[in-house]
């Protein structure tokens, strides 16, 4: 009994070799000696490592999504997948708490687009100058202080209307023009388009006022040693 349990029969090569070929590194007792074992591995084709997909979750209640899917399809006009409602989610909650607004529940987000006057194509334009620095930010290894988000404000009532105004900033810094928008923008622009040059004519005749009497230069550069006005330290004309 003792020589039977010191060898086995390999199912393979069907040679009674010692048991000690039979057990793994596991240390279990297997039914292939491992001779056998080892020529299998040299013929054995690797395994091809198939790429694991991103689980993305279902945009709905039960995943704590702030939106209705429906809601954003419609909102947007556009038929977004679950990795799009998520990345937008983000998004939008990004920008409105950059505006210092907060943003727990989705009639936070009614609040912010009526305050504002915000409309959908607005989101979707910041939504794609987001997408490009982001891909340029993960293509350069850059730290997250270098997002940059739109930043929304009131800026001045005009006619009983509000006028608002929008940039990018990036830690907390500008980093665009500031954009106005409203109900009465144009009208707006128009009027300090004329004070502007209301503003600029005004300075042209103060700039002529002050010219030299006998060189007409104003850049305080001739050599006449005459004062620039008719009226000297005394108050009388020094002509």
């Amino acid at each position: 009994m003792d020589t039977l349990r010191e060898t086995k029969k390999c199912t393979r090569c069907k040679k009674t070799v010692s048991i000690d070929l039979f057990i793994n590194e596991k240390k279990r007792e297997l039914k292939t000696c491992k001779i056998c074992r080892d020529k299998s591995k040299k013929y054995r084709k690797p395994k091809e490592r198939k790429e694991k997909k991103e689980k993305i979750r279902k945009y709905n209640n039960r995943n704590n999504a702030k939106f209705p899917k429906k809601y954003l399809n419609k909102y947007f006009n556009m038929e977004f997948t679950d990795k799009e409602c998520w990345e937008m989610e983000y998004f939008i909650n990004n920008t409105i708490c950059g505006c210092s607004w907060d943003f727990k529940i989705f009639v936070d987000f009614h609040q912010f687009i009526h305050f504002f006057n915000i409309k959908p194509q607005m989101w979707i334009n910041w939504k794609k100058e987001y997408d490009r620095w982001e891909n340029i930010r993960k293509l350069e290894n850059l730290n997250f202080k270098y997002q940059k988000w739109a930043v929304v404000e009131e800026y001045k009532e005009y006619k009983g209307k509000m006028i608002y105004r929008w940039a990018y900033f990036q830690d907390g810094s500008e980093c665009s023009k500031w954009i106005y928008y409203g109900d009465n923008q144009e009208q707006w622009e128009k009027e300090e388009e004329e004070n502007e040059k209301e503003h600029e004519k005004e300075k042209e005749k103060e700039q002529q006022n002050d010219k030299c009497i006998m060189c007409g230069r104003n850049d305080w550069s001739c050599k006449c040693a005459v004062p620039r006005s008719p009226i000297n330290s005394d108050g009388e004309t020094w002509y």
